[in-house]
């Protein structure tokens, strides 16, 4: 999948970036990253050329491993045994988590009722770090999943209007969470001219 923002910078690095950080040979840190503008819209993503992750979304269905289409959800409520369901719209999340956060989402239950979702998995927040990278300062967070999947968020709020880059990572698959931030901060650098 190619970047569809068509910017200078981005023609340039984006989908390099993306596609270094799901690359074997690069180590296949991530099973699938992808880069959106604030307001949550999708600019580009890439998919792990290997064969376990290509055979979980075949005719590499890049957009299958990075987001899932607005529907209800089944969701257990607070006395752990009802289910509800409610709207997740993982572009809406992706916009709340570039304005707020993953710890902050986690609090704010009657804006977000569903919680934080990417690509049909439901994660929880688990770390938020400041990190300064030449002249940006960029809000990095970190997600467990269920079934044993991390996400690793980037915001830059000053480049081209603001963007956010995620990798996404696969514990079953023997990825880890810790190697998916790194790439992330890599791919960041790469973005912003300091690698």
């Amino acid at each position: 999948m190619g970047i569809t923002k068509e910017t200078p910078a981005l023609a340039e690095y984006g989908q390099y970036c993306l596609d270094c950080m799901c690359d074997k040979s690069q180590g296949g840190k991530c099973y699938a990253g992808f880069m959106a503008g604030l307001d949550g819209a999708f600019w580009g993503a890439a998919l792990s050329d290997e064969k376990d992750f290509q055979d979980a979304f075949p005719d590499d269905n890049v957009w299958g491993a990075t987001m899932s289409e607005p529907k209800y959800r089944p969701i257990l409520q607070n006395d752990g045994v009802t289910e509800k369901d409610e709207w997740v719209d993982e572009t809406e999340i992706l916009a709340g988590l570039a304005s707020i956060g993953s710890e902050e989402m986690g609090k704010q239950k009657a804006n977000y009722p569903a919680g934080i979702w990417i690509a049909g998995v439901k994660y929880r927040h688990l770390t938020n770090n400041d990190e300064k990278i030449g002249e940006s300062d960029l809000k990095i967070f970190m997600m467990g999943g269920t079934e044993g999947k991390v996400a690793a968020l980037a915001v830059l709020p000053d480049y081209e209007g603001g963007m956010v880059i995620c990798g996404l990572s696969d514990k079953t698959k023997g990825q880890d969470g810790g190697n998916c931030l790194n790439n992330l901060i890599a791919c960041c650098k790469t973005m912003l001219g300091e690698s």
